[in-house]
């Protein structure tokens, strides 16, 4: 591949993509043309990057930018990238979908099949009668050769046609995309037709549907009246205002002028942004009200109820009746609950720069055209109600139904509840993946129904409610009684022995209703624990309870949540709008709340596209668990060579509410090392080979850093077992197959190091390719395996068709174990799809674009003292071929490490053990030594501190830099000055080096950087001063330091902070 080509191409894109845009635009697209790497991508897939929506939520100053790939002119569906950006324009949060290797993927450029023949076999597989013949209203234009043909009397919508890429599996498709919306307004689909041969690709849906279960216990009709108008001026209307739910739930009231002046500046009735209503009936800006009981899907003459020159929208109600006889009291109710959840909205964030539904946006941003389309009493259904959500600029419709579950008949409209729960439908579409994007809430594990259900309790919520009350939905359409059960497999409650969801539970649930309770549920106990904490505030436009905290939260993640999110990505967005917007002030609370219904810290999602692979935690972070913690830090943290010193960091913090008395912390010295003398700080000591530090008062949310050194044995280092950089030709290998006949081979193409690796093809037919290890391998007392490799095989986003495994063998390749689960580094990346004759089918495989090497380990501490065979293997199923896999670098060691390990005890009995970060810190061999140490001391001198350090002889050494750090792990330095060396000498020479800037009372730790002529560098132990004590600090006798010169691919490290620090 070449990647100097690219590279020039990408540059060519940000230069083009920069000029024309500024700030957080061009900082989001230069932020995936530095880290493309981390996605899987190359600078290739990044030249048709665009900026799909881009707007500011004016609350947190947090931009969010999502972008669509296009490639050759074409976009790229059903995948997306976003960058958000605080008000720093620092990224925050990125996610992406991205397709890799375009140019490699993409099939034909040409369609066989016109756009009149695509939409001719879209329609045909959907059953939809089309005009015949299809009449062009535009030309053909651009690339995509978009064009739009009429729809005429029998689609709602006139037929939009244009081309782009589908990928599949591996593969980009050229496709027509075709958009039809049949007049029963069911559905609004986008098909996908394959542009060479016809054949169906894919379809999606607008239409969000609501179905409802059986009836519960029936209820008698009431008749209801309101109380007298209020003396204000301004358009009124009479309805069941909110928070009232339903009929059931209360009295119709008078409401005058309820519009919000910042969300409607010109009230409900207003289109031209000019003060006057230019409708005097239930039309408006945010909301076109009427009548549509012969499922026209389209207003009539005297569908919309009229208020007259004054707006009086006060209509009798009976519900005795059946509804048609109050057709105008419904319409004035859905206008008004639509509207309230458009102000309401409004206030936290959806406005018209991020979506909303506005005729006329007053150029805040968005696209505008887009009022919904609200039909009561809708003829298309029963028992029902649905939500269209098309992009920014296209009007989504809400179809209400009547209710046949109870005599008369109960209109839909009606109810506060059903209208908000579609209202919210809409609100979660626009806001995930951005406004211009509505297909990112279709797939197995979305939460549609869950925020939806949550905002119709939410907005339903009265004062004097509590959170262990048992809420049902929908009670007032299925004639339940107000604590009826409602349209949910149970009610919604914060009492786990009324609703007990936790997130395991969505493996069994219907979907997407009962997984979308699942998430309503977290919501909900969300809501509740922040209510308990900031109280609850009736005022939805202003208050700052914790009502007002849990919508604004709920609105800001949707907008930072990546498209197709999970359970887990939903929880993570929600902690990351806590930060952004609260400053994380809530970040506890809301763990609590997770880990109560399964979502805890250690909860794994798994794809979202599987409601099956999820697995339920209810851990805490350690940030927020109340407990006396422990960790273990060891400096360098990788790499260290026989004879060097490490630096252990221990830090102990207390996150309980109360004090904690005499915390006593203890450190074993771990195998392979020795105390450094007088290295322990805070007056801790080795007793009895461990390190035992004083005890401590412990303050709630305080913490204390502790830390001592060790030397590293000389003669226990890390050996090699086994090594091939391949460059010897194929000695130490055989290659065999099962399926098919290809296998791998050696080559030149592309070796990690050197001129050789080995490769095996992703072919096109079935293939089960073997490289092992020709003869078996003793293993020591601590194996460990290392590879690099480069693989480029079949796959999608979620799962693959063509990939790798490495196993082990004990008999000699009888039989074969996978090493998967004890791999560290790049682990395996995709399951093999079933069904496909993989020879892996349904296993974990190395699959996709590593993008270049990647290095890969393994423990194999299970098999230590037995004779082994390795191998790699790659299995490819019978269609599609990729590049392939190359292995280079194989390496087996003898592994010695170091971890550190220590517990600690308070006074009340609270105790935590805790150990270094596995698999600790490798011990190379010894190598020779610049500088012979004998010792290093630092004592207060007059007003400041004097360093001294003596060497017994020197080779190649420049000199030293001292530096000083407030910290002991010396993470934060400060260089005071430079001493030169004595160059090449076998004499002694002392040094010495005073430091003035210091203030007494403080503490101040000290090291030295030692340089050689050929740049390598070393650092000397840490030593500790606290003024205005006097006395010495002696660390002699002093520990050999290593020269470091780790000579690449010894162990994949490189650095020059190796020392002891």
């Amino acid at each position: 591949m070449n990647y100097l080509r690219y590279a020039v191409l990408l540059a060519c894109w940000l230069v083009q993509a920069f000029l024309p845009l500024q700030g957080q635009r061009a900082e989001a697209l230069a932020y995936f043309a530095q880290y493309y790497k981390d996605y899987g991508l190359a600078p290739r897939d990044l030249t048709g990057l665009e900026v799909q929506d881009l707007y500011t939520s004016s609350h947190n100053q947090v931009t969010h930018v999502y972008l669509r790939q296009t490639w050759l002119g074409l976009e790229v569906v059903g995948v997306q990238a976003a960058v958000h950006l605080d008000a720093e324009r620092k990224v925050v949060k990125a996610h992406s979908s991205l397709v890799s290797d375009l140019a490699d993927k993409a099939s034909v450029v040409n369609p066989g099949l016109t756009a009149v023949a695509a939409t001719n076999r879209a329609a045909a597989y959907l059953g939809i009668a089309l005009p015949t013949p299809l009449r062009a209203l535009t030309e053909a234009s651009g690339p995509a050769q978009a064009q739009t043909f009429a729809g005429d009397s029998l689609l709602l919508e006139d037929i939009s046609v244009r081309l782009v890429w589908h990928p599949h599996r591996s593969r980009l498709l050229l496709a027509w995309e075709v958009r039809l919306y049949p007049p029963d307004a069911q559905h609004w689909w986008t098909v996908r037709i394959d542009a060479q041969d016809g054949t169906w690709i894919s379809q999606e849906d607008w239409v969000t549907h609501d179905h409802w279960p059986a009836p519960g216990l029936e209820q008698s009709p009431v008749s209801l009246s309101g109380p007298p108008a209020l003396s204000r001026v301004g358009p009124s209307y009479r309805v069941f205002p909110l928070p009232l739910e339903s009929p059931s739930h209360g009295s119709r009231s008078l409401l005058i002028d309820p519009s919000d002046a910042t969300a409607s500046p010109y009230g409900w009735h207003d289109v031209d942004g000019q003060a006057g209503a230019e409708y005097t009936s239930t039309q408006g800006n945010n909301v076109d009200a009427y009548a549509d009981p012969q499922n026209n899907n389209y207003p009539t003459p005297g569908s919309r109820a009229d208020g007259g020159a004054s707006l009086s929208f006060d209509f009798p109600l009976d519900l005795t009746q059946a509804p048609a006889a109050y057709r105008d009291a419904a319409l004035t109710q859905l206008f008004y609950a639509t509207n309230v959840a458009h102000d309401i909205l409004y206030r936290y964030g959806f406005t018209e720069a991020a979506g909303n539904f506005q005729q006329n946006n007053y150029g805040r941003g968005g696209s505008g055209a887009d009022p919904i389309r609200a039909e009561a009493q809708d003829g298309g259904a029963t028992n029902s109600a649905i939500f269209s959500t098309p992009p920014d600029g296209f009007k989504p419709r809400m179809q209400m139904y009547l209710w046949t579950l109870s005599n008369p008949h109960r209109d839909g409209d009606l109810d506060n509840g059903i209208i908000l729960h579609e209202y919210a439908h809409g609100l979660s579409q626009r806001l995930t993946g951005g406004p211009s994007s509505v297909f990112c809430l279709g797939h197995a594990e979305h939460m549609g129904e869950g925020w939806s259900d949550w905002f119709a309790l939410m907005l339903t919520m009265q004062t004097g409610d509590q959170g262990t009350d048992a809420r049902g939905l929908g009670t007032y359409g299925l004639a339940q009684a107000t604590d009826g059960p409602g349209i949910r497999p149970m009610p919604y409650s914060t009492d786990l022995s009324v609703n007990d969801f936790t997130y395991d539970d969505i493996q069994t649930l219907s979907h997407p209703y009962g997984t979308g309770f699942g998430w309503a549920t977290v919501l909900w106990d969300l809501t509740w624990a922040l209510i308990d904490e900031h109280g609850f505030d009736p005022d939805w436009y202003q208050g700052n309870g914790g009502n007002n905290i849990a919508l604004q939260l709920v609105v800001d993640a949707m907008k930072l949540q990546p498209c197709q999110p999970g359970f887990v990505d939903a929880r993570d967005a929600l902690l990351l709008a806590d930060q952004l917007t609260y400053a994380g002030a809530h970040s506890c609370l809301l763990w609590e709340v997770f880990a109560r219904r399964g979502l805890g810290y250690s909860a794994d999602q798994g794809s979202s596209l599987s409601r099956a692979d999820g697995t339920e935690a209810f851990d805490l972070p350690p940030a927020c668990r109340k407990e006396l913690q422990l960790s273990l830090e060891v400096s360098p943290d990788s790499v260290v060579t026989a004879g060097q010193n490490l630096f252990f960091l221990a830090r102990l913090r207390n996150t309980k509410d109360t004090p904690l008395n005499d915390v006593v912390l203890t450190c074993p010295l771990p195998p392979g090392g020795s105390y450094v003398p007088n290295s322990a700080t805070h007056g801790g000591s080795l007793q009895n080979g461990r390190v035992v530090f004083p005890g401590v008062v412990m303050s709630s949310g305080s913490q204390v850093e502790r830390s001592f050194q060790i030397m590293a044995d000389l003669a226990q280092y890390t050996t090699t077992t086994f090594a091939d950089d391949m460059e010897g030709g194929t000695t130490h290998w055989q290659v065999s197959h099962g399926a098919g006949t290809a296998d791998w081979g050696q080559s030149s193409i592309l070796p990690h190091q050197g001129s050789r690796s080995w490769f095996a093809a992703d072919v096109a037919t079935t293939s089960d390719q073997y490289l092992s290890l020709a003869t078996p391998l003793l293993l020591g007392s601590r194996p460990w395996l290392r590879f690099w490799h480069a693989f480029n095989t079949e796959a999608g986003l979620s799962s693959a068709y063509d990939g790798g495994v490495v196993e082990i063998s004990v008999d000699g390749g009888g039989s074969w174990t996978d090493l998967g689960p004890v791999l560290t580094g790049q682990t395996y990346t995709h399951t093999v799809a079933g069904g496909t004759g993989s020879p892996l089918a349904g296993r974990l495989v190395f699959a996709g674009n590593s993008n270049g090497y990647v290095r890969t380990e393994a423990d194999l501490s299970a098999y230590a003292g037995q004779s082994v065979l390795i191998r790699f293997r790659l299995a490819t199923d019978s269609s599609v071929g990729q590049v392939g896999w190359y292995v280079d670098d194989v390496t087996v060691f003898d592994l010695v490490n170091i971890q550190g390990e220590g517990w600690a005890v308070a006074s009340e009995g609270d105790s935590v053990f805790a150990t270094s970060p596995p698999p600790g810190v490798v011990v190379t061999p010894p190598v020779s030594l610049p500088v012979n140490w004998i010792d290093f001391q630092a004592n207060p001198w007059g007003q400041g501190i004097r360093l001294t350090w003596t060497t017994a002889a020197e080779e190649n050494n420049t000199g030293f830099e001292v530096q000083r750090s407030a910290r002991s792990d010396m993470q934060l330095t400060m260089p005071l000055g430079w001493v030169p060396g004595q160059g090449a000498t076998k004499q002694g020479h002392t040094y010495f080096f005073t430091d003035s800037l210091v203030k007494r009372g403080g503490t101040y730790h000290y090291r030295l950087r030692q340089v050689d002529l050929d740049g390598q560098e070393n650092y000397s132990p840490v030593v500790t001063v606290d003024l205005p004590y006097a006395g010495r600090i002696d660390l002699s006798p002093f520990p050999i330091l290593p020269k470091i010169s780790y000579p690449l691919p010894w162990w994949g490290i490189v650095g020059s902070r190796f020392g002891t620090a």
